[in-house]
């Protein structure tokens, strides 16, 4: 059985303790979850096709002669948003 700690608090009342925790737990849940970077970076085969206008075939032919460089992630292909921009300048 874990130890548990006793904090008494005074001069707040019960309802005033609960209304303040209810504040601050709203306001928690309400603030914008901080993104990974890699996250905001990713595209998606066919978002990488739509931004460069070509078709997927194109971009799995690519993808094959290393002009992009794709990664798994679970089932899902990606390939990072800056590393496809870089590879539109090398060309």
């Amino acid at each position: 059985m874990e130890n548990l700690q006793v904090t008494q608090v005074q001069g707040v009342t019960a309802n005033e303790l609960i209304k303040a925790i209810a504040t601050a737990v709203k306001k928690e849940l309400q603030a914008p979850e901080p993104q990974h970077e890699d996250t905001n970076n990713l595209m998606q085969k066919k978002e990488v096709a739509e931004m460069l206008r070509v078709s997927l075939m194109t971009i799995n032919n690519w993808t094959q002669k290393g002009l992009l460089t794709s990664y798994r992630i679970g089932n899902r292909v990606v390939y990072k948003k800056d590393e496809v921009l870089q590879s539109l300048k090398a060309k």
